[in-house]
């Protein structure tokens, strides 16, 4: 059957008109590690194309980010935001159904993932780039992570890649049901997906407001010393408020689940982490 498949998705990309173009290799990219900021994980260039049977079809498609690319994250950085690229309509303009599940997983093999631990709808899609914003944010501890996202559609090419050349064993996995994992090259296809992981520094993170007042998150808990006001509200990452506390004493702490939150003191906003 994978052969069945590989032939398929070969005759469907030519008659697309992709063709292989040698570029300068592609090679992992990110930026000098600063502190408390969002970093984008990838292996891609700018989009390209998309990649598709030309007809009904669900398949997910991921990018393996090894320790090489992750180590200097682990446990102190999260994935916060998954930002992949689709095709939502063919060429002449014609509309198809598109809909996606984004997934990221855990430690596995070299050609396969292990555990899934994010699989969640990415909601209504548009064409181009697409950013989904994780409700709990997925903290990098060690091993790989296969990030990427499962798609159904009703006609067409909606995995949106790159030019290439394909990051071997990193770049460019595809999967369906009858033939398991395996990379584009296994179809003569030398692209990456269009495929990014926004880490964040959400560790650690503590704020001072003024000058002897204090804001850091714990484990369950958002602890505020030293308050100059007298209540503080707790925000999500989406502006739903979750929580608010009496800052009446010295020390008041504010029991939230694990996430990123935002917490309003007066007229004053910080960002914290919560284990």
């Amino acid at each position: 059957m994978k052969r069945q498949i590989t032939f398929l998705l070969i005759a469907m990309f030519v008659a697309f008109g992709l063709n292989a173009q040698t570029f300068s290799s592609v090679k992992f990219t990110t930026e000098p590690l600063p502190q408390k900021t969002d970093i984008d994980v990838h292996y891609d260039g700018e989009p390209y194309s998309a990649i598709g049977v030309n007809g009904p079809a669900t398949f997910e498609v991921a990018a393996r980010f090894t320790s090489t690319e992750l180590s200097a994250y682990y446990n102190s950085y999260s994935i916060t935001k998954v930002k992949f690229s689709v095709r939502t309509a063919a060429a002449d303009g014609t509309p198809y159904t598109v809909s996606a599940r984004v997934r990221i997983y855990g430690n596995g093999t070299a050609t396969e993932p292990g555990t899934l631990l994010i699989d969640l709808p990415a909601g209504t899609l548009v064409e181009g780039w697409n950013e989904f914003i994780l409700p709990t944010p997925l903290a990098l501890t060690s091993g790989d992570y296969w990030v990427g996202y499962e798609v159904t559609t009703d006609a067409g090419f909606p995995a949106g890649c790159d030019a290439g050349p394909m990051v071997a064993g990193k770049g460019g996995w595809l999967y369906f049901e009858d033939d398991g994992w395996f990379e584009m090259s296994d179809a003569g296809l030398d692209y990456n997906w269009n495929i990014r992981a926004t880490v964040t520094n959400t560790v650690g993170i503590e704020t001072e407001i003024g000058q002897a007042m204090n804001v850091f998150g714990g484990n369950g808990i958002i602890t505020i010393n030293n308050a100059d006001a007298t209540s503080a509200q707790v925000y999500n990452v989406i502006g739903q408020l979750v929580n608010t506390a009496d800052l009446s004493s010295s020390h008041a702490t504010i029991q939230v689940p694990a996430g990123i939150y935002i917490v309003r003191v007066g007229d004053t906003a910080r960002k914290v982490f919560v284990r």
